[in-house]
């Protein structure tokens, strides 16, 4: 599936790491180093950074995450394992998309949408303003619809059946105020 799934994607002109080598009989996977920022410390910057410039840039950059997201979707992928750690970016600003383990065809699309926005929760620390939580679902929700995501997938990601897999690590303040978001994703609309 990983092998499957990487191929499909590079041949629709996503950015992901090459496969070097495949061992079958050992199920094994060679990939290319990318070399790059782990999307999870992007993150984490916008919720500790007290420079303006450098959160409005990160938060470009997790808009652009939401795009890719839609753009995924819209060939028909899920991809099943959307942790902000799984995403790079690469040295000239270029998103690479790294776990296909579980990504599938037709898979549930609000699972990505709901795994990603609750785990870049997960990286914001309890006293930290709740507007830094609204604006990176802001950033991404707004990528994601304005790259022809859908509204209903994004409000789905807001019902209990996901926050409930989430809350065990993710604060229940962030978690809500994530989950707000989702629900009003049609007025996020760019």
């Amino acid at each position: 599936r990983e092998c499957a799934i990487n191929q499909l994607l590079q041949s629709k002109g996503f950015a992901v790491p090459r496969i070097l080598h495949v061992s079958l009989s050992d199920r094994l996977v060679f990939m290319e180093y990318v070399e790059g920022e782990n999307l999870a410390s992007v993150i984490r910057r916008v919720a500790s950074s007290k420079a303006e410039a450098e959160v409005r840039k990160d938060l470009k950059t997790i808009r652009k995450v939401g795009r890719k997201f839609a753009k995924v979707h819209g060939v028909g992928i899920a991809l099943g394992d959307t942790k902000p750690e799984n995403m790079m970016i690469g040295k000239k600003g270029e998103i690479f998309l790294m776990d296909f383990e579980q990504a599938s065809r037709n898979g549930d699309k609000v699972w990505d949408v709901a795994e990603f926005l609750y785990y870049a929760g997960h990286g914001i620390p309890p006293f930290v303003d709740l507007r830094v939580a609204e604006q990176i679902a802001e950033a991404f929700i707004g990528g994601y619809l304005e790259a022809g995501g859908a509204v209903e997938t994004v409000k789905k990601a807001g019902n209990t059946k996901y926050t409930k897999v989430f809350s065990v690590f993710t604060l229940p303040h962030v978690m809500l105020t994530l989950s707000d978001m989702c629900k009003k994703a049609d007025r996020l609309r760019g």
